[in-house]
């Protein structure tokens, strides 16, 4: 990826666009778009695998790309940053005047390199992905786990509302736990103590 290039801009502008864009405007936007005006999928609701793959499918693909392209947002411009600090380090110019193949240097030594911020931001990313995700299930109508918590708070039920945020706490413990871990099998130089 060289700074400047058509690539770099497209990649840099979609990053900015998705960090913009709120979840729930983006998701009655595509409603709009492929539900009301194209036909193309369902507005809102769910079917399980279960009883048809097609049409969980279907009533799947504005919800998941939503929640993707939000979600995506933060991981594709601190790659971006990542490597592109780190194409200019001296090792990277080094491996280059060696004559290594381009997508050598960036794939083995300048993205490997630049792993660690990435890694801290997707297990950022996986924790809003698990605690965040109600405003987009209130939007399509989908029964998830948000919109059970939303509504035990509504009915009052309590246990239901502290069980879930038990579960969340849970998960963003493992969440943190397994980025640590991952960060000593991207850089063999992170010792723990």
């Amino acid at each position: 990826m060289v700074p400047g290039s058509p690539l770099d801009a497209a990649i840099a502008f979609v990053a900015r666009l998705g960090l913009s864009i709120p979840e729930f405007w983006l998701a009655m936007l595509l409603i709009i778009v492929f539900a009301v005006h194209l036909h193309v999928v369902p507005a809102s609701g769910f079917v399980p695998f279960s009883a048809s793959p097609a049409g969980w499918f279907r009533h799947i693909l504005l919800p998941a790309f939503t929640i993707g392209f939000v979600q995506s947002a933060p991981i594709s411009r601190i790659i971006r940053s990542s490597v592109l600090d780190t194409l200019g380090q001296a090792y990277i110019q080094t491996a280059r005047g060696k004559g290594l193949p381009e997508p050598t240097v960036l794939v083995k030594h300048a993205l490997r390199s630049a792993l660690l911020p990435v890694l801290t931001v997707v297990g950022i990313v996986l924790m809003l992905l698990i605690a965040g995700s109600f405003v987009v299930e209130v939007v399509f109508a989908i029964p998830g786990m948000g919109l059970l918590l939303l509504n035990s708070t509504l009915n009052h039920d309590y246990p239901m509302v502290q069980g879930g945020i038990l579960f969340v706490g849970t998960v963003i413990m493992l969440t943190n736990l397994l980025v640590d871990v991952t960060y000593t099998l991207a850089d063999p130089r992170v010792r723990y103590g």
